[in-house]
């Protein structure tokens, strides 16, 4: 199972990438050859993504996360007004 999803930064992207995430070596493997960047253990997969593979794992079935740098900035204020 593939599931998408973005992965935001906190500065401005010139030349966007796209990050890859399994626990699968066969997986790891194919993406690279693909070069997707192999993001590390660091952060988590969150919302569908992240619960579509949960599940996936569940039933023994392999899974990837693919996730498209975004390039947002992060905003502070909005965060704090709500």
């Amino acid at each position: 199972m593939y599931t998408l999803g973005g992965l935001a930064t906190d500065h401005p992207i010139e030349e966007f990438r796209v990050f890859g995430a399994a626990k699968d070596l066969e997986i790891i493997e194919n993406l690279k050859e693909l070069d997707i960047e192999i993001r590390s253990a660091d952060g988590g997969i969150v919302g569908a993504s992240g619960l579509l593979l949960g599940l996936a794992k569940l039933r023994n079935m392999k899974g990837a996360c693919l996730m498209g740098e975004t390039g947002y900035f992060s905003d502070a204020e909005a965060i704090l007004e709500n």
